[in-house]
């Protein structure tokens, strides 16, 4: 007992420490920043409100603060110097960036200015918002009873989980991003108005324009694209399920095929091969999948539509510039340095490449 007393002591007088310290700061739950037509930022933090603190929030218990500037360093130092409390980045959820500042050729630099904010959580998950992102951050709110930081969490999870949207954080951004390995995708976002009617496929349909109603206005679906360096476009959810469906991360990807609903399940990665000796370069994915469905299908006929779904997503990656899959990530490996590897060019062979999908599928009991 008398070991246990100092660390007692000591456990309580961090803990009051640290509970003085978050009464003193303002936690940030949500970062967004948007990039205005004149080249303008705007930035707003989503942040627990105080009892004394009034406005829009108060009844969610979170407010959101709102600056701008000429620069994203004006926009902090006056966001900086306007909040009554120190701003605490520690617990960030979400970085939420509109599509001006994501298409940016200065994306990169501006992503590193955000990760070098005091104590940033880089593991908060990387959003780019069709729309405003500082409306999106607004519009945040613990619509099931949970505290903002584990609803946010929640339902990132949940969107990720699904197959829907990718799961990339700012950390990974930062990594991948110029490496030219493999193309980051930011998970799509968007404030949905509920006005949208049924679209041709449900699936097919972009975030913000979901046909559903819902007290939470926050649409988590498909992904925004990159060639590397900045945004170049977008896919939507079912082709991110697809995509899934490709790199062997546990997703199932459901739609109809010769005429009937299947779930598919990959039985592992599919196989990847490069062919770097011909030109145009050869891009190869071989991939075997478990088809769950009750009705009796022609499998060699699903197959052939699963694979005609894959070659249309890679050309149009392809066409966006995006290596999301990594198949710079294998051919750098025949390089033996730096040099090797920027003589190479391997974007450009990219874009021009040939590329060919084999699809096996197999009943699930089979």
């Amino acid at each position: 007992m008398r070991k246990l007393l100092p660390l007692l002591m000591l456990s309580l007088l961090l803990s009051g420490c640290s509970g003085r310290q978050m009464e003193e700061e303002t936690v940030v739950i949500a970062l967004a920043v948007d990039q205005t037509v004149d080249g303008r930022y705007r930035l707003a933090v989503k942040a627990p409100s105080s009892a004394q603190q009034q406005g829009q929030d108060e009844q969610m218990g979170y407010w959101t603060l709102l600056a701008s500037g000429e620069t994203f360093e004006d926009a902090v130092t006056l966001l900086n110097a306007s909040t009554p409390r120190k701003l605490n980045y520690a617990q960030v959820r979400e970085v939420i960036l509109n599509e001006s500042a994501a298409q940016s050729d200065a994306l990169p630099d501006l992503l590193g200015k955000i990760a070098a904010l005091p104590r940033l959580r880089t593991a908060a998950a990387m959003i780019v918002c069709r729309g405003s992102a500082c409306d999106m951050a607004e519009q945040l709110k613990p619509y099931m009873g949970l505290r903002l930081s584990r609803y946010a969490e929640d339902s990132l999870s949940d969107a990720a989980g699904k197959g829907f949207t990718p799961s990339t954080t700012l950390a990974q951004s930062l990594r991948d991003l110029g490496s030219g390995l493999r193309d980051p995708l930011f998970i799509l976002g968007a404030v949905n108005d509920f006005s949208n009617g049924e679209p041709d496929s449900i699936l097919s349909a972009r975030a913000g324009e979901l046909p559903r109603k819902s007290p939470d206005p926050i649409d988590l679906f498909g992904a925004a694209v990159t060639d590397g360096r900045r945004v170049t476009g977008a896919i939507s959810g079912d082709e991110m399920a697809l995509l899934h469906l490709l790199t062997g991360s546990g997703h199932f990807y459901s739609a109809a095929l010769d005429g009937a609903p299947v779930t598919l399940s990959a039985r592992g990665r599919a196989e990847m091969r490069l062919d770097m000796i011909s030109r145009p370069i050869r891009l190869q994915l071989r991939l075997v999948c478990d088809a769950e469905t009750g009705a009796a299908i022609d499998l060699g006929k699903a197959a052939e539509e699963t694979r005609v779904r894959i070659l249309a997503l890679l050309k149009k990656l392809q066409t966006m510039g995006c290596d999301a899959l990594g198949f710079g990530d294998r051919a750098v490996r025949g390089c033996l340095t730096n040099a090797d590897w920027e003589r190479m060019d391997f974007k450009r062979l990219y874009r021009e490449a040939d590329i060919r999908v084999f699809i096996s599928l197999r009943r699930q009991a089979d």
